[in-house]
C-alpha cells in the first residue's frame, strides 16, 4: 500500500470521528481534515461542525481560540519538519475567515501567526521552489485582506517593517538575516512575487503564475479597496481631503505605479481565464505529488479561476478596463463559458459553503453570508451545487461592464464642472477616461457582452439552484441574494437601451425567464417581511422587476411570458410599493398598461393586484393618502385603488401620463369604470335617499367624488404649459385625458357630472378641436359665465400648437388625433342630453345651455368646415387621410343631432 492510500485510509477514520452529530472535536482532528491528503468531504464537514460551534457559545468560542492558536503556532513553528501540517493551519484560518472573520482576524495578528506563516514559506531552504503553501499563504492573505480590520493591519504591520524606517544615507550592508526578515513582511512579500513573476515570465501552467496571480490581487485589495471608483465615475479623488493640492510628481508618480499593477493584475487574471477550468485542474494535476489528494487540486485549481474573475471585477470598477475587457472577444467568451461550469460542480465545489442572507436563521458573521447550504446533507456530495463565489463574481463583472453612470443632480453635475473648471490638470486627463463613459461606448459594452451570449451567462447562473433549491423545472430564482442582485443589475444595464432588436436578443437568450424568477423572488420576499423583523430590516431591491418592465413596454407581453399574468404580481409590488422611485414606478405603469391591453381578463386582473400595507408601506409612514380605499380594502392597496394618487398628485407630467394610460386601459373593468364615472357613487347615495328631490339629488351628484375627479380629467385636455407641466409630452397627456373622458362619457352618470359643471371647464373639450373656442357670453347664461372666464385664445392656441408640434407624425397628425377623442366626447354629451329630452324632464334644458355656453357646438361646426376643405384641398399621407375622413364624417354627423337639439344656429 502507498503513502497516498495510507493517507486515505486514516482519513476514512477521521471521518468517522468528525460525525455531524459530535459536539465537539479537537484541534488535531480539525486541522487533520486541511492536510493536503485528505478528501473534500472531510474539510467540508469540519466547516460546517466549525460554522455551527462558533456561532452557538461566546464561551466556547473563546476556549477554541485558545486552543487554535497553540496548534496553528506548533503546526507553522516546525513547518520544515511537517510541510502539510503548516499547509493545514494556514488553509483553516482562511477557512476561519469566510464565516467567523472576527476569530480569524484575532488568531492571524494577535499571535505572531501571521509572521510564522510567511516564515514557513520563506524559511526553506531551496526558496527558489513554490509549493502549494505558497499559494495557501497568498490565498490567506487575499482573504484577510477583504475584511476591513485585517486589511488595516497587514498595512500597519507592512509600514512597520525596519527596513522601512532604516536611515537612507548610510549605506549599510544588507545581511542574510535582513533579506530573511523583509520576506516576512506581508506586502514586501507579495510585491517579491510580483516582481519575481515580471522578470521570469513563467506560464500559467506554473506554480510560481499562480501564486503571483492571488499576489497581485491582495495587493490590489490592500492598497486600492476603499479607494476604488464607483461603476459611473470616471475620475477618483484619491487620499487627503477632497480638492486639496498634491505635489504633482508625487501625484504622477503614484497614478503610475498604480497602473502597473492594474496592468500585470489584468494580464494574470487574462491568463488564468483563457486557461480554462479543465487545463487548470491538468496543471496541479500533473504536479506530480502523490500526497496531495486530486480533489485538492481541483479546490485549488478552482481558486485561481474565481481569483481571476475577482480580480477583473475589481479592474472593471475602471472604465479603461471596461473596455478593454468587452474589446477582448476570447476573454469575454471565456468569461461567459466559466458561467456554465459554475452552475454544477460536482465533487469539485468550493471549500467553504454557499450563502444566502435570506435563508440564515443566523446574523452573517462576514461580508458572505451563510445559508442553508451549511446542511449536513448538502456538504456530504449528495447532490452536485453552483459555485456561488464564481457566480458572483461573474456577474459582477458583467454588471460593471454594461454599467450607466449613476444620475446626476443639477447640483452635481454643477459641482462636476466646478472641478473641473478649478482643476485644468485633471480637466485635460479626463478626456482618454470619460470616452469610455459616453452613451455610444456603453451601448457598444453591451451590444458586445449580448454577441457572446453574456445574458445566457447570466441566465444560467439566476436560473441555479443549491441542494436546497426547489423548483425542478426551473422556474426558482440562485437561493443567493447576492448572485440574484448582481444578475438583475446587469439584465438592468442590458436592457435600459429602447431597442426593440436588442430586447429581442434578450428574450431569446433566455433573459426574460430569468427576469421572472427574480422579480417572483422579489415578490416572496416583500410576502415574509410582513410581520417579520428580520427581513424586513433588508430593504427590497427592485432591480429585476425593473428590467422585466422594459422587456414589457416594449416587446409583446405574450413573448416575455407564456401566461403573462405571472408577470402581474411584480409590475404591482413595482407600482404600488413605497420604497420604489418615481422612475421605476413610471416603468412599471408603462408594462401594466402594454399587459392590459392584451385582454380584459388581464386588465382585470391588474386592476386588483395588490398588497396589505404593512407590505408595501414598511416604515409605515402614510404614504398613500390619496389612494381610493373603501371599508372592503382597509389595510390592503390595488392597483386600480391607488390610480387615482398617482394622476392627480404626481408633480411629473410623464408619471400622471403613465399613470392615465393606465387607467384608459383598466376602464374596462367594471368596477374601475363605475367608480370613475360616478355609477358607484349614484348607487350608494342616491338609492338611499329615495326621500329627496331632485335638486337634492342633483347636488350630491355635483359635490361626489366621480365630479371632482372627471372635472381634474377635463383640465389635464388643456394645452401644457397652463400647469407646471413639462411641454414635451403635453400632447400624449392630453391624448389620454381625452381618451378616458369619451370612455367614461359613455355612463349616464358622467355625463351627468359632466355637463353639471362650469361651462368654462367644458370648454376645455372644445379645445381639444379647436384651441380658439371661447366660453360664449350671451345674456341667458351669463350667470354662469362671466368675463373672468374668458382666458387668452392666443396662448392658448400657441400652446396648442407647440403640443401638437410634439407628433412624430407632424403636427396635422396631432392636430386630428386631439380632435378625434374631443369629438368622441361631445358625441356622447349630445346623445345623452337626447335621451334625457325623450324622458320628458327639465334636465335637458339646464344641460343644452351648459353645451351651448361651453363652445362645443361651435367646435363641431369648426372642425367639420376644415375637415371638408381639408379632403377637398390636401392630399396628405395615408394615416392622416385616415384620420381626416374619420373625424369630417363624424363632425358631419354630429351636427344632424345638434340640429335635431335645436342648438344649431343659422
Amino acid at each position: 500500500m502507498n503513502d497516498h492510500s495510507i493517507a486515505s485510509s486514516a482519513n476514512l477514520g477521521m471521518l468517522a470521528n468528525l460525525s455531524i452529530d459530535k459536539e465537539s472535536s479537537s484541534m488535531d482532528e480539525i486541522l487533520h481534515a486541511f492536510r493536503p491528503e485528505s478528501i473534500w468531504k472531510d474539510r467540508a464537514l469540519t466547516i460546517v461542525r466549525l460554522a455551527k460551534r462558533v456561532q452557538t457559545s461566546s464561551a466556547e468560542s473563546n476556549d477554541f481560540s485558545k486552543e487554535c492558536i497553540l496548534s496553528i503556532q506548533s503546526a507553522l513553528k516546525y513547518h520544515n519538519s511537517d510541510q502539510s501540517q503548516a499547509f493545514a493551519a494556514i488553509r483553516f484560518i482562511s477557512g476561519l475567515y469566510t464565516f467567523a472573520p472576527q476569530q480569524a482576524h484575532k488568531i492571524l495578528f494577535d499571535h505572531d501567526v501571521l509572521d510564522l506563516a510567511l516564515s514557513s514559506v520563506t524559511d526553506t531552504k531551496d526558496q527558489q521552489s513554490f509549493t502549494i503553501n505558497s499559494l495557501a499563504v497568498a490565498e490567506l492573505l487575499c482573504l484577510a485582506a477583504s475584511y476591513n480590520e485585517s486589511r488595516k493591519k497587514i498595512v500597519e504591520v507592512s509600514n512597520e517593517s525596519p527596513t522601512e524606517d532604516a536611515p537612507q544615507a548610510k549605506i549599510v550592508e544588507v545581511t542574510e538575516e535582513d533579506e530573511l526578515r523583509a520576506s516576512r513582511v506581508p506586502m514586501e512579500w507579495l510585491v517579491s512575487l510580483v516582481e519575481r513573476t515580471e522578470l521570469e515570465n513563467p506560464p500559467a501552467t506554473s506554480m510560481l503564475s499562480k501564486v503571483s496571480l492571488l499576489a497581485s490581487l491582495a495587493l490590489h485589495k490592500l492598497t486600492r479597496v476603499g479607494k476604488a471608483p464607483t461603476k459611473g465615475d470616471a475620475k477618483v479623488m484619491e487620499g487627503g481631503l477632497e480638492g486639496l493640492p498634491k505635489d504633482k510628481d508625487a501625484e504622477e508618480a503614484e497614478e503610475k505605479k498604480q497602473a502597473e499593477e492594474d496592468a500585470f493584475l489584468n494580464e494574470m487574471c487574462r491568463r488564468h481565464i483563457l486557461l480554462g477550468k479543465e487545463a487548470e485542474i491538468k496543471s496541479f494535476a500533473e504536479a506530480g505529488d502523490s500526497a496531495i489528494d486530486l480533489s485538492l487540486k481541483k479546490e485549488l485549481a478552482r481558486l485561481c479561476q474565481v481569483s481571476a474573475i475577482e480580480g477583473l471585477s475589481y479592474l472593471s470598477l475602471q472604465p479603461v478596463y471596461r473596455h478593454s475587457i468587452a474589446n477582448d472577444t476570447d476573454l469575454l467568451k471565456a468569461i461567459c463559458n466559466s458561467a456554465k461550469d459554475a452552475t454544477q460542480l460536482g465533487d469539485t465545489r468550493t471549500l467553504f459553503p454557499s450563502r444566502d442572507a435570506e435563508k440564515s436563521k443566523e446574523s452573517a458573521k462576514s461580508s458572505y453570508e451563510l445559508d442553508k447550504l451549511l446542511d449536513p446533507k448538502t456538504m456530504t456530495g449528495a447532490e452536485e451545487a453552483p459555485d456561488t463565489a464564481m457566480q458572483l463574481g461573474i456577474a459582477s463583472l458583467l454588471a460593471n461592464i454594461m454599467s450607466y453612470p449613476a444620475t446626476k443632480s443639477k447640483e452635481e453635475q454643477q459641482m462636476d464642472k466646478l472641478r473641473r473648471m478649478a482643476n485644468a490638470r485633471n480637466a485635460e486627463g479626463t478626456d482618454e477616461k470619460d470616452q469610455f463613459l459616453t452613451l455610444d461606448a456603453i451601448e457598444e459594452r453591451v451590444r458586445r457582452v449580448i454577441s457572446v451570449k453574456g445574458i445566457e451567462a447570466l441566465v444560467s447562473i439566476a436560473m441555479s439552484k443549491s441542494h436546497s433549491g426547489s423548483g425542478g423545472d426551473g422556474s426558482v430564482a440562485n437561493p443567493s441574494a447576492s448572485v440574484r442582485q448582481s444578475v438583475a443589475e446587469a439584465l438592468l444595464y442590458a436592457t435600459t437601451r429602447q431597442d426593440k432588436r436588442q430586447r429581442g436578443f434578450i428574450i431569446q437568450q433566455g433573459g426574460a425567464k430569468a427576469l421572472i424568477a427574480l422579480s417572483n423572488s422579489t415578490v416572496a420576499q416583500a410576502l415574509r417581511s410582513q410581520g417579520d423583523e428580520n427581513v424586513a430590516a433588508t430593504p427590497l431591491s427592485f432591480t429585476a422587476i425593473q428590467a422585466l418592465s422594459h422587456l414589457l413596454i416594449t416587446e409583446n407581453p405574450a413573448l416575455v411570458s407564456a401566461d403573462p399574468i405571472e408577470v402581474v404580481p411584480s409590475l404591482a409590488l413595482l407600482f404600488l410599493h413605497a420604497d420604489s422611485s418615481r422612475l421605476q414606478r413610471f416603468e412599471a405603469s408603462l408594462a401594466l398598461t402594454n399587459v392590459a391591453s392584451l385582454s380584459p381578463q388581464l386588465a382585470n386582473r391588474i386592476a386588483h393586484a395588490g398588497f396589505a400595507k404593512s407590505v408595501l408601506d414598511t416604515n409605515a409612514t402614510d404614504a398613500f393618502v390619496g389612494a381610493d380605499r373603501g371599508k372592503e380594502s382597509k389595510g390592503r392597496l390595488d392597483v386600480g385603488s391607488i390610480l387615482r394618487e398617482r394622476i392627480f398628485m404626481e408633480d411629473n407630467e410623464l408619471s400622471r401620463r403613465a399613470s392615465l394610460e393606465l387607467l384608459c386601459n383598466l376602464l374596462v373593468v367594471d368596477d374601475v369604470f363605475q367608480r370613475w364615472s360616478g355609477e358607484t357613487d349614484d348607487e350608494n347615495k342616491i338609492k338611499s335617499s329615495v326621500k329627496k328631490d331632485e335638486k337634492e339629488k342633483d347636488e350630491i351628484i355635483s359635490k361626489s367624488r366621480a365630479a371632482r375627479d372627471l372635472t381634474f380629467l377635463i383640465a389635464l385636455c388643456a394645452p401644457a404649459g397652463i400647469d407646471e407641466a413639462g411641454k414635451e409630452s403635453g400632447l400624449k397627456l392630453r391624448m389620454a385625458a381625452g381618451g378616458a373622458i369619451a370612455t367614461l362619457c359613455s355612463s349616464a352618470s358622467a355625463c351627468a357630472r359632466i355637463l353639471s359643471l362650469e361651462p368654462r371647464i367644458i370648454n376645455k373639450i372644445a379645445k381639444l378641436i379647436d384651441p380658439m373656442i371661447e366660453v360664449k357670453q350671451v345674456d341667458q347664461i351669463s350667470e354662469i359665465s362671466g368675463e373672468d372666464d374668458k382666458g387668452d385664445p392666443e396662448e392658448d392656441a400657441r400652446l396648442h400648437r407647440q403640443d401638437i408640434e410634439s407628433d412624430p407624425l407632424g403636427s396635422e397628425h396631432g392636430q386630428w388625433q386631439l380632435a378625434l377623442r374631443g369629438l368622441s366626447c361631445i358625441e356622447c354629451l349630445l346623445q345623452y342630453v337626447d335621451w334625457i329630452r325623450g324622458q320628458g324632464t327639465n334636465d335637458a334644458t339646464a344641460y343644452k345651455r351648459a353645451i351651448s355656453a361651453s363652445g362645443l357646438v361651435e367646435a363641431v361646426k369648426s372642425i367639420a368646415k376644415s375637415g371638408t376643405k381639408a379632403l377637398k384641398e390636401n392630399n396628405p399621407s395615408k394615416p392622416i387621410k385616415t384620420l381626416q375622413m374619420q373625424v369630417t364624417k363624424q363632425a358631419l354627423e354630429l351636427l344632424k343631432i345638434i340640429q335635431h337639439l335645436g342648438l344649431l344656429e343659422s
